[in-house]
């Protein structure tokens, strides 16, 4: 009587004949009758305990999709998987390598931790991209806060704000709207600024110094008493530098004309 073995899903696999034994496979497939059985029985049971532990050029054979392989060479756990379309198939479980040193045998995709020098590492395109990290408490870039800001109105208003941060200083805002922020924020969000009535404007707002090695560049715009402005913005026509020093409100630098 033929063994008619399936894959999980019922499709056929293989059929194995009375007496024989097939091993076209990772683990040996035993035939009814078949003298010896018991051998090739505990040799795949040593297969499935090591997870086919072997070195890296003798990999299972003809593996099977969702099999776990134990790369002996690099140390890693696989899964195969006939949809990846590198390294054979065998994807790694997951994790990144902890070594001073890159890892050998990896596919795009995955994380090695630098223990030496402290950082993360992502592979593709064939070498090695580090990762920005910082310590959790001390982020650096832009950040959204956890929690709403607010303005300092009788009914306070949230308002939508991105914080850029130095090593968990905020140092900027990146705001939508303009408005005072609250006591509570302005001391505890923006301690940089040093008051308990921070004024935001809508755009990209620094706290500190603003320095460039080229010259500031503003965009033209008519500066006339009509114009729409904001307190403390700068503009300048062809000939003259503006500032607004009220809503609406222009005065013109102190230059002459070009």
């Amino acid at each position: 009587m033929t063994y008619a073995v399936t894959y999980n899903d019922g499709s056929p696999l293989l059929l194995v004949a009375d007496n024989t034994i097939d091993t076209s496979r990772s683990v040996t497939f035993i035939g009814r009758n078949f003298q010896g059985y018991g051998f090739y029985q505990n040799q795949n049971l040593v297969t499935l305990l090591t997870n086919s532990a072997s070195p890296d050029y003798s990999r299972p054979l003809n593996p099977l999709q969702g099999q776990i392989w134990y790369d002996a060479t690099n140390q890693r756990l696989n899964i195969y998987d006939p949809n990846f379309r590198s390294n054979g198939g065998w994807k790694h479980a997951g994790g990144a390598s902890i070594d001073s040193s890159p890892p050998s045998g990896v596919a795009e995709g995955d994380f090695w931790y630098d223990v030496e020098n402290q950082t993360l590492n992502l592979y593709a395109e064939s070498g090695y991209y580090s990762v920005p990290t910082y310590p959790r408490n001390e982020p650096t870039g832009w950040i959204t806060p956890s929690t709403s800001i607010f303005d300092n109105g009788t009914t306070p208003v949230t308002h939508q704000v991105t914080f850029l941060q130095n090593y968990g200083d905020v140092v900027g805002a990146l705001s939508n709207s303009s408005f005072i922020a609250s006591g509570s924020d302005s001391t505890y969000r923006f301690p940089l600024a040093d008051t308990n009535a921070y004024s935001i404007l809508q755009g990209l707002n620094i706290i500190g110094y603003v320095q460039a090695t080229g010259g500031l560049i503003l965009n033209e715009a008519p500066a006339t008493s009509t114009s729409a402005g904001i307190p403390g913005q700068i503009a300048y026509d062809v000939n003259f530098i503006y500032v607004c020093i009220a809503e609406n409100n222009w005065k013109r630098v102190g230059l002459t004309g070009f």
